[in-house]
């Protein structure tokens, strides 16, 4: 999470997305996908950084049927995709209610299709000064987007699945669970990833594999990094390493 929203870092969106490639290719060189949410556009100018901050390496994927040229400041989801590892891809777009809240592609990785769905969640921790229709819409608008999320998961499950994100929502709660029950795993399951006022020592950030992606990927590491707390977010980075 970029944590474009009420930000802890209190320096400049160029410099935080510098901050953020350096880190992330000095301690993991170059992962295979780069999940990010929370990150705001500036019409494209900030997605080019994105491409410039990692040195041109990455395939940058934003959600299909949204405008971020026009909506400079929304926040949107944003995959990057190794071009080393990555043969080719297809966005996919699930006629989201939220368009800016989920980015999903189905990537050819050694000939094979991998599903990648990384998701920002609506968020409902905190309604404080919040007008009662406000709340209403919001709780519906996350209604809304779980219950797209989870056809969608259960329509790919027995594929190779990975969905990843800040899903507002622990590990114990009743749609992580009915992941868990169709075969989802996550390495990193009960782990807190966010220190802030609303979500303290909370796990609502997700990667979740399905079986088939799980037996594939065989995950034998896993790093839950906070050492970004406070620097560029208030949510560590989660990392899994395959066999």
């Amino acid at each position: 999470n970029f944590n474009s929203w009420k930000p802890v870092a209190q320096i400049n969106h160029n410099t935080k997305i510098k901050k953020l490639a350096e880190y992330v290719m000095d301690k993991y060189g170059e992962p295979t996908v780069i999940g990010i949410q929370e990150f705001i556009t500036g019409g494209g100018k900030y997605l080019d950084a994105l491409v410039d901050a990692f040195d041109g390496k990455y395939y940058v994927v934003t959600p299909p049927s949204f405008d971020y040229r026009s909506h400079k400041r929304s926040l949107i989801t944003v995959t990057l995709l190794n071009k080393s590892v990555v043969e080719r891809y297809e966005v996919i777009d699930i006629g989201s209610c939220l368009p800016n809240r989920t980015a999903y592609v189905k990537a050819y990785i050694g000939g094979e299709p991998w599903f990648i769905m990384n998701c920002y969640m609506v968020q409902t921790a905190n309604f404080t000064g919040k007008a009662d229709w406000y709340i209403s819409q919001r709780q519906e608008q996350k209604n809304d987007l779980w219950s797209e999320i989870m056809s969608e998961l259960t329509s790919q499950k027995d594929a190779r699945m990975v969905a990843l994100g800040d899903f507002q929502e622990s590990s114990d709660s009743s749609h992580i669970k009915a992941l868990g029950e169709m075969g989802y795993k996550e390495v990193t399951a009960g782990f807190p990833t966010v220190h802030n006022n609303f979500f303290d020592e909370k796990n609502i950030d997700h990667i979740l594999l399905s079986k088939k992606a799980w037996d594939d990927f065989n995950p034998v590491g896993f790093a839950l990094d906070g050492n970004v707390i406070d620097e560029i977010s208030d949510h560590s980075l989660l990392v899994i390493m395959p066999a």
